[in-house]
């Protein structure tokens, strides 16, 4: 997330200058289309118009305000550095379709359209800390996230150690009578011998008949 923060933050700053110098979504190759596309008589006409900020201007457009013997682009980047200074191309775009130049007008709207595509495309599908995103193990989100990772080199503590010997104990000994509970089960004179060797040895001694050493 702090990434993107510091794309928008580099938008917002790049939108404050455009903003302070010009429009802020027109460039000079749009400026210069337009200005190719129009006669010197047509141009004025459109300087005139695009100096008024109204829906429609208050008098007659007839290019006869603008400066002579300036060129159709200059006049453009003059308006697009003074009155057009924080505003959109819809201004320039309305004119020339007042003004009759619908061709030009779809041209500049699918030009400008284009251009705002592509830096989307650039800013946000094309995101160059994508790669740093998903590979970047100390990020809050994969910590948070449902998956499980197993370590290796976990030690044991000395409770976990205590209850593991515990257990190993208690299962010897479930095993051992099981064997023995088996053994006199299926094999009683084996299991004669067998406790009465136990407990010779445990005692020194033979048992007699009327001494029983139950093992089970």
């Amino acid at each position: 997330m702090f990434e993107y923060w510091i794309i928008l933050v580099f938008c917002q700053l790049t939108l404050q200058l455009n903003i302070y110098f010009a429009t802020f979504d027109i460039n000079d190759l749009q400026l210069q289309m337009v200005a190719d596309n129009l006669k010197v008589d047509e141009c004025r006409k459109l300087s005139e118009s695009i100096h008024e900020n109204g829906f429609k201007p208050h008098h007659l457009i007839a290019g006869d305000s603008e400066p002579t013997g300036v060129s159709c682009l200059r006049l453009l980047r003059h308006w697009n550095t003074h009155e057009g200074k924080g505003q959109s191309f819809h201004l320039l775009e309305l004119r020339l379709r007042q003004l009759g130049h619908n061709e030009v007008a779809d041209r500049l709207a699918i030009s400008i359209a284009d251009e705002k595509v592509e830096e989307v495309r650039h800013t946000f599908l094309n995101d160059p800390f994508r790669s740093n995103i998903l590979n970047n193990t100390s990020n809050p989100q994969h910590q948070s996230s449902g998956r499980i990772h197993s370590s290796t080199n976990a030690k044991w503590t000395g409770f976990e150690l205590f209850q593991a010997s515990i257990f190993l104990t208690v299962a010897s000994i479930f095993l051992f009578f099981t064997c023995l509970f088996l053994v006199r089960l299926l094999l009683p004179d084996s299991f004669t011998r067998m406790r009465h060797s136990l407990y010779e040895i445990m005692l020194g001694r033979k048992p007699g008949d009327e001494q029983l050493f139950f093992v089970i």
